[in-house]
């Protein structure tokens, strides 16, 4: 959600233990793997913040409503009307 406010987010994975999907590589973000690798994507979003996100927009876009539906303000409408069906009764 940070990402689609214009925030700056940096995955990280230093221990690199495996990611499951999105956050492996898989779906265009990558974790930053070494020290290195995240001093510089800290300076580069401190850098332009704005052209970072830009970046990361589209993937994060598509995970978000792969999870939610599409972004049309009423992703927690639909999340509360999935949780009342998986929480009815079944008989």
């Amino acid at each position: 959600v940070a990402v689609i406010m214009g925030k700056p987010l940096i995955l990280v994975n230093l221990d690199r233990s495996p990611y499951v999907p999105p956050f492996d590589g898989s779906c265009g973000l990558s974790p930053a793997r070494t020290a290195e690798d995240l001093a510089a994507r800290i300076r580069e979003a401190m850098r332009s913040p704005a052209e970072f996100t830009a970046g990361l927009r589209g993937p994060y876009e598509r995970i978000l409503a792969g999870f939610a539906g599409p972004l049309d303000g009423t992703a927690s409408e639909r999340v509360l009307a999935e949780l009342a069906r998986l929480s009815a009764p079944r008989l």
